[in-house]
């Protein structure tokens, strides 16, 4: 054999040598990207933006804690709470975004929203869940106003016929007062608390952590960058030995 063909051979072996080791690690680095990528593909069929994370380990990792020191407003005997972005009527979840506040009515009381209105009875049995389109204006307040009428701040003021179907503007100087928030029950604190908890996390974000290695912080996303660099590796190594062993194959002819 000659010198020529000698070096081209260990050339050859030597990078088919990286081809394969390579190829061993890049395989388990694709094979993670692959599983949690056709998960994430299906998301809305496996409900996973539905399913909550309950492993504390977990949770833990990404330094969610249970809420502390929950404050609410005590309307007619039972309590309007804000927590994050979740909002219940005693231990119950209502609907998530921002409370405006609450005010008595003679059936009962209304919880105002950014957009809408939910009417309950006394015993805080959802009567109805109304919109707002008396103004585009997020609304930020509602009271129960001196003369029994009910007043809802926005940008404008506006008072409420007593079914809840009109509603009229009025002067600016017709005020909806400040609410005022009360520590929670202790038992119900602890319901609401551990109901937030549990709906804090769910999976489809952890597995787009895990797909682009953020769950596990700098190091992850270096892992995931690696995988696409051995990934490139193995196309670029792969087509270099394909071309020079039919570089050899012509000569040998």
């Amino acid at each position: 054999m000659s010198p020529r063909k000698r070096r081209l051979r260990e050339k050859l072996g030597s990078l088919y040598l990286w081809h394969r080791y390579a190829g061993l690690i890049a395989a388990l680095l694709a094979a993670w990207l692959a599983v949690t990528g056709m998960l994430l593909n299906h998301t809305e069929d496996l409900r996973l933006s539905h399913s909550f994370v309950e492993q504390r380990w977990l949770l833990d990792l990404y330094g969610i804690k249970a809420p502390r020191d929950l404050r609410g407003e005590n309307i007619g005997g039972h309590w309007l709470t804000q927590s994050a972005d979740r909002i219940y009527v005693d231990d119950d979840f209502v609907g998530s975004g921002r409370a405006a506040g609450a005010a008595l009515t003679e059936f009962g009381f209304v919880v105002a929203f950014r957009d809408r209105l939910q009417l309950y009875t006394t015993d805080a049995v959802l009567v109805e869940d109304l919109p707002f389109t008396a103004t585009s204006a997020p609304l930020t307040g509602i009271a129960s106003h001196p003369d029994g009428v009910l007043v809802i701040a926005g940008q404008e003021r506006f008072i409420a016929d007593p079914g809840l179907l009109a509603f009229k503007r009025v002067e600016a100087d017709v005020q909806a007062p400040q609410r005022r928030l009360k520590p929670l029950p202790e038992s119900l604190a602890e319901q609401i608390s551990r109901d937030v908890l549990q709906h804090s996390l769910n999976w489809e974000r952890v597995l787009l952590d895990l797909h682009a290695g953020r769950l596990f912080g700098t190091a992850g996303r270096w892992l995931a960058d690696i995988a696409g660099a051995l990934l490139l590796l193995l196309a670029l190594s792969g087509i270099v030995i394909w071309a020079q062993r039919a570089r050899a194959r012509r000569r040998h002819r």
